[in-house]
């Protein structure tokens, strides 16, 4: 007869088994809650995202609604954004806007007429800054013709780029007998209609745009006409950049100062650059730095002409190489400093080169003096005034060491001042000093024993 033990053999091993369903079937049980609450979570964001967008077209209806009672005087150029409270909690960015379209379809319009029902186009954009998208309506209003004070003109920004290609999403601003701004439409266009009679100023800015002078917003002057359409028309386009380095000559006179070596291209320095169109004129743009003289200078602001740039140094077209050497763009091979063309958003490299100013101050017996003060300034051109110094073979330079002697081409009148010792000053000066070429004659200054009360400014 078998033992009681191994008749309960059998049964201690099933229990093993039972374990194993248990486990199982809690794992089932797991899995089916799990994605029994998934499912309750997506139908809780649907009905939430379903809430919102009801929400938002409230909104959107009950911002038209509020635009069609205004007046057609106060639609005219209306754009609005405000915060608005929602039910039950939150709030919600509404933005309005009305721009005047050509036609019933909705085509924007660059003009619009006292003698004729142009039509107005009012929209409203509603964000509850929740996972849905911003909700937008928009509707076409008839305004009634004559609906405008007589006394009253429609003033058209018009902006395009260098291809007369229209720019849109521009920003423009007009001051004057009233203030108002806007963006330009698909047309290029920020149509300012029935505002007061006058004369207006203009501001236009997109970024990483500049107008034809390298400005920042751009600006124009327009006027708006009782009962007619003005159109100014403007331009921007996408900046370009340049990195000019500069450079001056050293000539056989200035060998000692430049470690016993003539003949060679030397670094140089300046603190205003001009970039001016090849072709085009009164366009130039002007880039004084704000940290003095340096090796080189950046400019990111100019304007992509197609033609190109010619770059020198200088604020003033006094400057301009080629009033002295008549064929510094044209030479074979030319000079550097010009850039072309100018790509809309290109990055570009030049060299720029200035003449060396040709003058060596001595004392009165003809030996070269140390450390003068000199006073350059180019006929015509005040603001390129500038201070140098000499160096111990008593020529000018902008520093002692190293070297540099390089200023924007003209003729200069140079003063010279040093102290005496007694508080008094030896001062000569030079006018029509001709600094026009690269290889100019040295000039002595001679300093004399006569005193003056104050130096050279």
């Amino acid at each position: 007869m078998a033992s009681p033990a191994h008749r309960l053999r059998p049964l201690a091993d099933e229990r093993g088994f039972a374990l194993m369903e248990v486990m199982a079937a809690a794992v089932l049980l797991l899995v089916i809650s799990m994605a029994t609450l998934k499912v309750f979570d997506a139908s809780n964001r649907v009905a939430g995202a379903s809430k919102s967008r009801t929400i938002a077209s409230d909104l959107v209806q009950q911002d038209l609604q509020r635009m069609r009672a205004m007046t057609a005087a106060d639609l005219s150029n209306y754009h609005l954004t405000r915060d608005v409270a929602v039910t039950g909690g939150g709030t919600a960015t509404v933005t309005s806007r009305a721009e005047w379209v050509r036609d019933a379809g909705g085509v924007e319009s660059c003009s619009v007429s006292n003698s004729q029902a142009d039509y107005v186009r009012i929209s409203s954009t509603v964000d509850l800054g929740d996972v849905n998208k911003p909700i937008t309506m928009a509707t076409l209003i008839a305004p009634p013709i004559a609906s405008f004070d007589a006394n009253t003109g429609t003033l058209t920004v018009k902006v395009t780029d260098r291809t007369s290609n229209p720019v849109a999403g521009a920003d423009v601003a007009i001051s004057g007998p009233t203030a108002l701004s806007d963006t330009t439409n698909s047309l290029g266009c920020a149509v300012f209609s029935h505002v007061p009679v006058g004369t207006y100023s203009i501001s236009t800015h997109k970024d990483g745009y500049v107008d034809r002078s390298g400005g920042d917003p751009g600006s124009a002057s327009g006027v708006a006409t009782a009962g007619k359409v003005a159109v100014v028309g403007t331009t921007l386009d996408i900046a370009a950049t340049t990195t000019a380095t500069f450079q001056t000559w050293v000539n056989s006179y200035a060998a000692a100062s430049n470690g016993g070596t003539s003949g060679v291209w030397i670094t140089s320095n300046a603190d205003a650059l001009t970039a001016d169109p090849l072709t085009s004129t009164g366009d130039a743009n002007d880039v004084t730095t704000a940290s003095g003289f340096q090796s080189s200078i950046k400019v990111s602001t100019l304007f992509p002409f197609t033609e190109g740039d010619m770059f020198y140094s200088g604020s003033c077209a006094t400057g301009e190489p080629s009033a002295s050497i008549s064929n510094y763009w044209t030479a074979t091979p030319a000079n550097p400093g010009i850039v072309k063309p100018l790509d809309q958003g290109g990055t570009y490299t030049t060299t720029v080169r200035q003449p060396p100013l040709p003058i060596k101050v001595t004392s009165a017996l003809g030996t070269a003096q140390a450390g003068v003060k000199i006073i350059a300034t180019p006929t015509g051109c005040p603001a390129d005034k500038m201070e140098l110094t000499t160096n111990a073979q008593g020529l000018a330079t902008h520093t002692a060491s190293p070297y540099d002697p390089g200023v924007p081409f003209g003729t200069y009148t140079v003063c010279a001042s040093q102290p005496n010792g007694i508080g008094g000053y030896f001062v000569k000066q030079l006018t029509n000093v001709d600094v026009k070429s690269f290889s100019a004659s040295l000039q002595t200054l001679a300093l004399p024993t006569g005193i003056s009360a104050s130096p050279c400014s």
